[in-house]
């Protein structure tokens, strides 16, 4: 699996590339302006809050709590340069969580996305 990313705006309207790096950091990275879409997750404990994903001037990440919205997503697949599938979820109290797939569990994940789709 090539790296994957996630792109956010901060206030000012600079464009953040958001990674992960092979010990499940994120990470942010300045890139050139987009456009991109506002991110939102649910928490993965509830769910019960819906969570914009933030970023601030400095790149730190955040979240900035929303009225829940069951159709919202509880996670956001990620890949560092290694390739492993990582997940980004939320916890009820705001943090983030990064939790890599073994290779077992990206299979289970799979079959299940065959059956419910």
């Amino acid at each position: 699996m090539p790296a994957s990313y996630i792109y956010i705006n901060d206030s000012g309207a600079n464009t953040w590339q958001v990674g992960i790096d092979a010990d499940g950091i994120l990470e942010t990275t300045g890139v050139a302006a987009q456009s991109p879409p506002t991110l939102y997750l649910n928490d993965f404990e509830g769910p019960t809050t819906t969570w914009r994903l933030d970023v601030a001037t400095d790149g730190v990440l955040s979240t900035t709590s929303q009225t829940f919205d069951p159709a919202k997503p509880d996670a956001i697949l990620l890949a560092p340069p290694s390739g492993i599938a990582c997940l980004l979820k939320v916890y009820a109290n705001g943090g983030f969580l990064t939790m890599f797939m073994g290779q077992g569990y990206a299979r289970k994940l799979a079959r299940l996305a065959r059956l419910n789709y």
